[in-house]
């Protein structure tokens, strides 16, 4: 965590451990977690395969020539609070295919899906969770074109909340019920320290930049 991983194939990978034998492994959880990294201008941006039980958090994921985070054969990760901005496909998700025995279910909110040339690519996806509920909410999505006159969990009573009155839908199988209107999310978008090697004894100055990229 707190890498800059730019200009490379992928920027940050991990894959987990698969065990079994045959037509029936088991992918075991691997427990990582991603935060507070910028991936941007790689062909990847954040790349997880066979993980389970995953965090990806608060990471800033621009400009990645294909996808700015992908996961691969993935299980109850949760992927939050991140900035996903000007990649090729923001976000990419390959569900566990039938002979794997666990479910495939992953939960996606509260980040930013901002300008990508296309915000989700989907496949064999139809178990995951795209928001928190209400009032907590979904995702901002910049191609969202609903609108916030309306609140409550049915989004039926009079008076704006900060969710759109209709969801976003993603495809067939996959919406996001509560999407956000508008980028409220204070985010700390650049670490640096004063050392690149460290030792035991020695001070490290560390410079965060924080940011109000939201409206609020």
């Amino acid at each position: 965590w707190r890498n800059n991983a730019n200009s490379n194939t992928v920027g940050i990978f991990l894959r987990g451990i698969v065990g079994g034998m045959g037509l029936h492994p088991i992918i075991l959880p691997s427990y990582n977690n991603v935060s507070l990294n910028n991936a941007n201008s790689n062909d990847n941006g954040i790349q997880l395969m066979d993980c389970v039980e995953c965090v990806v958090y608060h990471n800033n994921v621009k400009d990645n020539d294909h996808y700015g985070i992908k996961l691969h054969r993935c299980s109850a990760c949760f992927v939050m609070g991140n900035n996903v901005c000007n990649n090729s496909v923001g976000f990419y998700l390959y569900g566990i295919v039938e002979y794997i025995q666990i479910t495939s279910i992953n939960y996606i909110y509260h980040n930013n899906f901002i300008q990508n040339i296309e915000q989700v690519e989907l496949h064999n996806c139809i178990y995951d969770d795209w928001d928190d509920g209400y009032p907590s909410g979904g995702n901002c999505w910049s191609d969202y074109t609903g609108v916030d006159l309306l609140s409550g969990p049915y989004q039926n009573v009079t008076g704006s909340d900060g969710i759109g009155d209709t969801p976003y839908i993603i495809d067939a199988n996959n919406q996001d019920r509560y999407p956000l209107i508008g980028v409220h999310d204070v985010a700390i978008v650049n670490v640096e320290p004063s050392d690149t090697e460290v030792y035991v004894g020695q001070i490290v100055n560390i410079t965060v930049t924080v940011q109000n990229q939201g409206n609020f």
